[in-house]
């Protein structure tokens, strides 16, 4: 569901988010007469949302949500982009009023063309995502980038992350480092975190450690598990905290404990808990664990070689879309392995699946071409199936 903003205890957040108006210089007694009229419909509806938004939370006056509707709807009829995006707000959450996606989505609309930057994240979330409007990522964009011009940190961090992946836009590594620093400049933790990742692999910016751990730092001061784990800031407290989500069942720390007993990330390495929670992540279908247990006993990665029970973690994973592996998986029955014969055929049938193109994150797409690759290199020598050189070359 989009994100949309929770109200904030103090009106003074709404208040500021709205841009000022401009002075008008040698302007005649009409263009005057004109102003004054301007600011005082601005300073009415200003009033107005700020004295709605009490009323909706209490706030030094006895709750009122109807009163609040009732100030803002007076306030939207002088266009004013922060009773838009409250108003908005109000239907998107069913607050003061019944929920209605539709005026949400109005609202939110005026609002964003009036300037309002989080109705502007708001919509463009709404756009990227196909959310009660038709999926349209050149809007979504457009929006996120006007919100993010504006000092919006979340949709900066979204904007880097967007053009550091490259699904939705075509892959821009340089834009994505621009964002995130933006986002970082902001404080956002996890723009912090990226940015310290580029400097620390050199990605789109000049290898730099110190750098790195800088925004590392900046990153795991505020909490941030991630950046905790690169810096060894509290990372007995971070597997704390991931272990005690983990037993709960919750899945992706489940991996993240693996991940860091497998390498060894700032603590003892220690294979045993690494595939414990492997396993426990795998028992609920999750297709990562899955594919990481049936590498690590396929190739004896820190555990006795185990072609029966990795093929086995591999099917399972195959049947719910892995490319790795499917890849892998086939490169095993093309050219045969401990215990495991040659199959032709089958390694034809598993290069297919995962030559089909798909949606998915770079790394993704890159299993897709070895893929593709492998399966010209089947029908160019007839491995699993007739010689066919067009289909090779294609």
């Amino acid at each position: 569901a989009t994100n949309y903003s929770t109200f904030n205890n103090s009106s003074k957040t709404f208040k500021n988010q709205i841009t000022r108006p401009v002075q008008v210089l040698n302007t005649n007694n009409n263009q005057t007469r004109t102003f004054n009229t301007f600011t005082d419909n601005f300073q009415e509806s200003n009033e107005q949302t700020e004295l709605a938004i009490r009323y909706i939370l209490g706030d030094r006056v006895e709750k009122n949500a109807k009163e609040g509707i009732r100030l803002l709807n007076l306030a939207v009829g002088n266009n004013y982009p922060l009773a838009q995006y409250t108003l908005g707000h109000c239907y998107a959450t069913g607050t003061g009023v019944e929920k209605n996606v539709n005026e949400c989505i109005r609202l939110f609309t005026l609002a964003s063309e009036g300037g309002h930057s989080k109705a502007q994240f708001a919509l463009g979330q709404c756009y990227l995502r196909g959310d009660n409007v038709q999926r349209n990522s050149n809007e979504a964009i457009r929006l996120l980038k006007l919100a993010a011009k504006q000092g919006h940190d979340k949709a900066q961090v979204l904007l880097g992350m967007i053009y550091y992946e490259g699904d939705i836009v075509e892959q821009n590594i340089e834009e994505s480092v621009n964002y995130h620093r933006l986002g970082a400049e902001n404080g956002d933790m996890f723009s912090q975190y990226f940015l310290g990742d580029f400097y620390f692999k050199g990605i789109g910016t000049e290898k730099n450690i110190d750098e790195a751990i800088k925004f590392f730092t900046l990153s795991a001061n505020q909490g941030y598990v991630l950046s905790q784990l690169r810096t060894e800031k509290n990372i007995d407290e971070a597997i704390k905290f991931f272990t005690l989500s983990a037993n709960q069942g919750y899945v992706l720390s489940q991996l993240m404990l693996a991940t860091i007993y497998f390498q060894g990330m700032n603590c003892e390495k220690n294979v045993n808990e690494a595939i414990k929670y492997y396993q426990i992540a795998a028992s609920k279908g999750n297709i990562s664990a899955l594919t990481c247990l049936g590498e690590i006993y396929t190739q004896g990665i820190e555990v006795q070689k185990n072609m029966e029970k990795g093929i086995n973690y591999y099917v399972r994973a195959v049947e719910q879309g892995s490319v790795i592996a499917q890849l892998n998986l086939a490169l095993i029955y093309l050219h045969g392995d401990e215990g495991v014969e040659r199959n032709n055929s089958e390694a034809m049938r598993l290069f297919k699946l995962a030559a089909e193109p798909r949606e998915g994150n770079n790394s993704d797409q890159k299993h897709v071409s070895n893929a593709q690759f492998q399966l010209g290199f089947c029908y160019e020598n007839g491995n699993g199936t007739e010689k066919n050189i067009e289909e090779a070359v294609r």
